[in-house]
């Protein structure tokens, strides 16, 4: 049988597209792109467990073999057996007004869209008629006048690729911070700058499946103690792959369902720490 990580495999042989096709592809398809990027983020992950294993921080480590399977388990100094999985944090949210007036004129100022495109749209024309708006400026003092529910609305009338998560969303999000990279600061005061739109994870699975009492949302949720540590991926936020760790004796209980974790979970600066090493720690 081939292993296929022996295999000559590229990109044109996966896709039968160029490095620039596909990147088209993921970007203009941002439910694809969302699921190839939870993929990355593991590979991303391994490889920083590789350096620790080479560094000869860990004994080693071993990824999923099944559907239930943790993302890895990592085997400590000590022998003992740590799961880890791995989750991408939530892009920044537009639910804000000042984020979302924010997110039009990042959009304009990187060309992604134009104010024209936006004035010659049928559904716009309904707030602009007969027209009065004519330059990005009195664009701005529209959004702020008028009530957040139509500001969601003149943000649906963009193009998927920029609506959705993103590219041009994740891009965003960075330029909303001041250090972008865990390297150099402590975790505490990098956490510290999210505190106005604090880094979230949807914490469920992935996968639909049914428990034997027909319950959907509570098989989609993990259950206390069934996973040691999570990485949480701050690609979106950041547009860097690098990782925040976070012990799972300090999750939240889910409300309704007290033997699983809850699926909102927020990144309190207290607690997640870039230093995997330390959070592997399980007592």
């Amino acid at each position: 049988m081939k292993n296929l990580k022996n295999e000559n495999l590229s990109i044109a042989k996966l896709t039968g597209l160029s490095d620039k096709d596909l990147a088209e592809v993921l970007a203009q398809n941002p439910r694809a792109y969302m699921a190839v990027k939870g993929a990355v983020a593991e590979k991303h992950l391994e490889i920083e467990l590789k350096k620790l294993e080479d560094a000869n921080k860990i004994q080693g480590f071993r990824k999923a073999s099944g559907d239930f399977d943790k993302d890895f388990y990592v085997i400590l100094k000590n022998g003992k057996e740590i799961s880890l999985e791995c989750k991408n944090v939530e892009v920044l949210k537009l639910t804000k007004k000042e984020n979302a007036i924010g997110y039009f004129k990042f959009l304009f100022e990187n060309n992604y869209t134009s104010l024209e495109s936006i004035l010659v749209n049928k559904q716009f024309l309904i707030y602009n008629k007969p027209p009065k708006i004519k330059t990005e400026d009195e664009f701005y003092k529209l959004l702020n006048k008028i009530p957040k529910k139509f500001l969601d609305q003149f943000i649906k009338l963009l193009p998927q690729e920029l609506k959705e998560s993103g590219i041009p969303r994740y891009e965003f999000s960075a330029t909303q911070i001041k250090h972008t990279s865990t390297i150099g600061i402590n975790s505490i005061d990098f956490l510290k700058q999210f505190n106005d739109s604090p880094l979230t994870i949807d914490f469920q699975r992935t996968r639909n499946s049914t428990d034997e009492d027909g319950d959907n949302r509570k098989k989609r949720l993990y259950e206390l103690k069934e996973i040691d540590v999570v990485g949480a991926c701050l690609f979106s936020r950041t547009m860097k792959w690098e990782f925040i760790y976070g012990k799972s004796a300090h999750f939240e209980k889910h409300v309704e369902y007290q033997d699983r974790y809850s699926n909102r979970m927020a990144l309190n600066p207290s607690t997640w720490s870039s230093d995997l090493i330390d959070c592997l720690k399980i007592k």
